[in-house]
Formats: C-alpha cells, structure tokens, sequence
C-alpha cells in the first residue's frame, strides 16, 4: 500500500524525470489529488545526472516544454527522484490551463476547475487551439517517452548538471501554458458551424473509439485508471507495429474514458487491438463505435 505522507508530494513539488534514451528532465507538480492524478510542467534540456532543486530557479510555466495530468506512480516508487518544493507555491502563477481537443473537423477547448472535476468543452476553430496542450491523461511511462522524443530534437548537447537555470530554456509555444480563465458559457455564434472548422485533408478517415466505463462519473479510481493507461500502451504498440492507424489521446468524464484511434482501415485497426481489449475485461456497459469512413459515415457500435 502507498503511504503518501512518505512520498511527500505537494503541489510545488520539483521532481527529476528519468528519460530512456538517458538522463533527465525537470518536471514540477503544479496539481495533485490523492486518488494518484497529477498536472505536471515539464522542462529541457536533457541533463547528464539528477539535477538539483536551485536548477528550477527562475523557471516559469512559459519555460515549459510539456504540460499534462498524469498518473504519478513513478513519484510515489521513486522511480523519479524528489528535488524538493518550491517556497511559497502559487496556483496563480502556476494554472491549470487550457487544453484542447481535435477532431477531424471540428476543434475545442477545454476548461478544468480542478483536477477532481471533468473537463467543460467549448468549440474553436483549428487556429484558435494551435499552440494549446493536448487534453488527455497519460502514464508516467508514456510522460517519459513523449519528453525523451520532445528534448531529443534539442540539437544541443547535455548540459553538466551544474548549469545555471538560465541555460534552460528551449522554445516551447507560447500559448502552451495559456492562463486557465471561466469557461464561455454558450457556444461562440460567431464561429459558425462547419465553416471555420477547416477539415484537414492528411487525416485518417476511419475512426475506431473505445469507451471504457468508469466506476464514477469523472476520472475513475486509481486502480483503474492504470489499467486503462496500460491497455492505452498496449494498443499503442501494436498499432505502431502493424502500421495501421495511430492512438489520437483519450478523454475522462461523464463516466467514461474514450479512447480514440484513426487510421486507413478500421477492420484492420480492430484486427490488431482484439488480443489486448478482450483480455482487458471492460466493465459492462463498455463499447467500441467503428466509423469506416469521413466524420458522417455511419457508425456501428460493439458492446463489450
């Protein structure tokens, strides 16, 4: 059993993110609630050695090369070392901020009150997301792995692990950390329907959609939400090696996780993740929808 008073993790916490292609990354836990979710500001470059905690001095969420909520098991089996926390924490200075959501044509933004509440959705157009973290929830492996490919772009060699935090800025968008602001409270008219919702040709058509049902009408438990985090790598993995479609991300709430897969082919992307969604288990009221063609084909619903 985690005994979370031992792992101290508080919001502020400044933690060392081990990458597989070696060294590390600095991250800080900007939010965390005890059932095991995490917001997580990340930071290049990749350092040789376990930075220390005067390296985040001066840092700031504009300073980010990643934001995510994650599943925080690698803090609590110190897999990721603790640095320490920052004095005098401000959720001001470091929000929740706004994610976003894209579809083959249509875009959204994504507001959180916290990260014990689901996400309220309000549509943009394609221009108006550019530059915004994708909405999601990811494990600490897939954290990793996403950084490592992020800071291996970084032409720059590793720094010795003295460096000043100075030398640690990379160019991240800067809209990637946008102040999380209340939500709009009816959809924007002005947008139009379809019209400013550019559709972008190089997309898959085929879509296959796996709704997993939760034990509540949010995240889920912890146990849970692992589970599908690892059925997540599993289809990733696969579809990767059989180069029939790409897992798009996931989404939390309203008492599912859905998570979206596009490609050519939807039989074929339901041929490579049979083995792992069968020995998942999917609680009942689970279900797959396959659309075999543009956003508007028909749709054909798999129960669990």
């Amino acid at each position: 059993m985690v005994d979370f008073e031992m792992t101290k993790i508080h919001e502020g916490t400044w933690i060392a993110v081990r990458l597989p292609r070696g060294g590390f990354a600095l991250g800080i836990v900007a939010r965390w609630i005890r059932n095991g979710l995490s917001l997580g500001y990340f930071f290049g470059p990749r350092r040789p050695a376990i930075p220390v905690l005067e390296q985040s001095a001066g840092l700031t969420p504009r300073d980010a090369v990643y934001v995510r909520i994650f599943g925080d098991s690698f803090i609590q089996d110190g897999t990721w070392p603790i640095l320490g926390r920052t004095a005098q924490f401000s959720p001001e200075i470091w929000p929740i901020p706004i994610f976003r959501t894209l579809r083959a044509r249509s875009a959204a933004r994504i507001y959180y009150d916290s990260l014990r509440s689901a996400g309220q959705e309000t549509v943009a157009s394609f221009a108006e997301v550019e530059g915004l973290p994708d909405d999601g929830v990811s494990t600490a492996a897939a954290i990793e792995m996403h950084l490592d490919e992020i800071l291996e772009m970084d032409q720059d060699e590793m720094l010795p692990s003295g460096n000043s935090a100075a030398s640690n800025r990379m160019l991240p968008s800067s809209r990637i950390v946008e102040a999380a602001r209340p939500a709009p409270s009816a959809y924007d008219a002005s947008l139009g329907p379809a019209s400013s919702l550019e559709l972008d040709s190089e997309m898959p058509e085929h879509s296959v959609q796996i709704f997993v049902r939760l034990s509540d009408e949010r995240n889920g438990a912890a146990p849970e939400r692992e589970k599908i985090f690892e059925l997540q790598e599993s289809i990733r993995d696969l579809l990767e090696e059989a180069e029939v479609g790409e897992l798009d991300g996931d989404e939390w709430g309203e008492g599912f996780c859905q998570i979206f897969l596009y490609g050519s082919a939807a039989d074929r992307i339901l041929a490579a993740i049979e083995n792992p969604v069968r020995e998942f288990k999917a609680p009942r009221g689970s279900y797959i929808v396959v659309r075999k063609g543009p956003p508007g084909t028909e749709e054909r619903r798999i129960d669990l």
